[in-house]
């Protein structure tokens, strides 16, 4: 990673942070898998961070880093973080320098909010990271990403009901598939044991210290037993009802909520779209012999419904950024 202008002592601090990118479809558990993490001693897990895009594509550029700040500042998701330039100055050695400085400066101030000094790795649970990963390894060529799957049936269960993603079983099926795709593909690039490891949240819930210990084996850390515990993240209030089971230790509940949630023809249709990926990721289909076809009025239907409630969760999802005072 590229460090500061005049190479002190925090530079190298700066520079040896290195980050832990998940990946994996939104509703899979990368939040989950941040905060039993983000419990390592030498780990420290940050909020979403979709504005480190356009922090990091051009890595090469020159900034204050005052005004940089003021136009971030300016971003919803950076206000989650809840620091000010006041936290960051103290690390940062210079007034000016490149957008990532910035961000790495940002990640160290936050680190320091939540009383984790100096750690030697960040972890950023971001779900878009799923969608730009070479972006991520372009900026930070020293980083390891964590492929996080769950089964598709689950994540559809989950994600249904909120107020942003898909909202009928077809288009939550699409969504799915697409982010496996993109998981897969780049673990066919990357060397496993090297860069990237998929981890099933299944087998993270079900063995919470034998996954975590392989994880460590892979960021090169000693395995603590107080990550089991899952305090190593505090959802923000924005996002605190979603994410219910941040802060607490896994939870076999969570498993196979989906077999209730879903109603049978949903099962039948998401297996239909999607079994493919399922069986390929070692997940049993429940209707292995093949189901009825989508009708016209069926497909109608969930057209309607998608337009339907799209226009609810606009209205629902600005409602609870306004609640949240992030507008």
């Amino acid at each position: 990673m590229q460090g500061f202008d005049n190479g002190n002592d925090m530079n190298s601090r700066q520079s040896n942070i290195r980050p832990v990118f998940i990946i994996g479809c939104q509703r899979s558990g990368t939040t989950f898998l941040g905060s039993l993490l983000g419990g390592h001693s030498e780990c420290v897990c940050v909020p979403e961070a979709q504005f480190k895009f356009s922090l990091v594509r051009d890595s090469s550029e020159v900034c204050g880093y005052a005004d940089l700040f003021e136009r971030l500042s300016e971003n919803w998701r950076f206000k989650i973080w809840g620091i000010s330039y006041q936290d960051i100055k103290p690390f940062l050695s210079a007034s000016q320098g490149s957008p990532k400085s910035l961000l790495v400066a940002a990640v160290r101030a936050f680190a320091e909010k939540v009383g984790r000094r100096e750690p030697s790795m960040w972890i950023d649970h971001t779900p878009e990271n799923i969608w730009s990963p070479d972006v991520l390894l372009e900026a930070f060529p020293n980083a390891k990403i964590i492929h996080i799957v769950r089964d598709g049936r689950a994540t559809a269960a989950s994600v249904l009901p909120l107020d942003w993603g898909p909202n009928e079983i077809l288009s939550a099926s699409e969504w799915w598939d697409r982010s496996i795709a993109m998981g897969l593909e780049l673990e066919s690039r990357m060397p496993e044991h090297d860069l990237i490891m998929r981890v099933r949240y299944e087998d993270l819930v079900q063995a919470p210290d034998e996954i975590l210990t392989k994880l460590c084996v892979f960021l090169g850390l000693e395995f603590e037993p107080e990550m089991v515990t899952g305090k190593g993240f505090k959802a923000p209030g924005y996002t605190a009802k979603q994410h219910a089971m941040v802060g607490s230790a896994p939870s076999l509940d969570s498993m196979s909520k989906w077999q209730k949630t879903l109603s049978k023809r949903q099962i039948e249709i998401f297996e239909m779209l999607s079994g493919r990926y399922l069986q390929e990721l070692h997940y049993d289909l429940l209707n292995p012999a093949g189901v009825k076809p989508l009708g016209l009025f069926e497909k109608l239907k969930f057209k309607l419904l998608r337009v339907f409630k799209a226009l609810y969760n606009r209205w629902a999802y600005r409602g609870r950024r306004l609640s949240s005072g992030l507008e």
